[in-house]
């Protein structure tokens, strides 16, 4: 039989281990965050209106890609097949 007073204080000790450990990331993220954000916020107010525009074109180009490729990642993943009605025209075979 296991000795409970052992596993006991091991779980206590995981549990705080857990507890500091992620409470400490927490809290480093959450003074980060807004640390992080005010830099930026700096240096996008430094810059002319041309390279905000810039900017924010090149970020939008890359969110359009990246959801483009899960896109197309997904569709090869779900077996889906797309095909041209005009591919089984005359054919009894049904598009699928």
């Amino acid at each position: 039989m296991p000795d409970q007073r052992h596993s006991s204080w091991t779980a206590l000790r995981n549990l705080v281990r857990f507890l500091l450990v992620y409470g400490l990331a927490l809290a480093a993220l959450f003074w980060l965050l807004p640390a992080a954000a005010l830099f930026l916020q700096g240096l996008y107010d430094g810059l002319d209106a041309v390279a905000r525009i810039a900017l924010i074109a090149s970020l939008v180009v890359v969110a359009v890609a990246w959801q483009a490729n899960v896109f197309r990642f997904r569709l090869r993943r779900s077996r889906l097949v797309l095909r041209d009605p005009a591919e089984t025209a005359g054919t009894s075979q049904p598009p699928r």
